[in-house]
């Protein structure tokens, strides 16, 4: 009862802590286009897809294409840096996201819900439910990979230089993504609700606060 009763949508998603789901796979996405485009490296214990903070990983059912480690120019005519531009461009635009990095609140959620499935004594109809109910957080993660995937084809246009990166991409860009996730997001608090309505009635709690 207390995962779901007296919590609204927002409270609901912040027990699987989507922002941050959010927040380390878009910083994921950017430093795959910036090692791509522009040769920068990153420690990836340092960044915030570090497997501290998300200590699992959901792989994509389609292989990624493999962008590192980055192109370098095989030319040294002047017109060898746009050759190689447009060859990066062309790699990129066949990107596709080979993995999510999966927050450790998100893993911890996941776990209790697992535990009270592994209960013998759990209604059947509850069980049923609760399944529901993770698949439903699941649902939000195969949102997010779709629109990483499509995000990624605005990067080049957006971002045609490390500067641009380096003014824009900490706060104009990641916020209209998140919007957009936002707006696409599989609502949690439906199925919560019922949940919450079949455990009042199942085990009657609202005699039992009279005994």
């Amino acid at each position: 009862m207390s995962l779901f009763v007296g919590k609204d949508e927002l409270a609901l998603r912040g027990d699987f802590d989507f922002r941050t789901l959010f927040d380390a796979n878009v910083c994921y996405l950017l430093d795959s286009y910036a090692t791509s485009f522009f040769d920068v490296q990153f420690d990836p214990g340092t960044r915030q897809y570090n497997s501290r903070d998300c200590p699992m990983r959901m792989q994509a059912n389609d292989s990624a294409v493999e962008l590192s480690p980055p192109m370098r120019a095989a030319v040294a005519d002047p017109h060898g840096e746009v050759a190689n531009s447009r060859v990066r461009a062309a790699r990129w635009m066949r990107y596709k996201t080979d993995k999510l990095y999966i927050n450790r609140q998100y893993c911890e959620m996941g776990q209790r819900i697992t535990g009270l499935l592994e209960n013998p004594l759990l209604p059947a109809k509850l069980a049923e439910l609760l399944t529901q109910y993770r698949a439903l957080a699941a649902q939000n993660q195969l949102v997010l990979f779709e629109l990483l995937d499509r995000a990624a084809q605005e990067l080049p246009e957006r971002f045609s230089t490390l500067q641009a990166m380096n003014h824009i991409a900490p706060l104009e860009w990641p916020r209209e993504l998140w919007n957009r996730y936002m707006q696409e997001f599989k609502h949690l608090k439906p199925l919560a609700d019922e949940i919450a309505t079949f455990v009042r009635e199942y085990f009657e709690t609202d005699s039992l606060k009279h005994l």
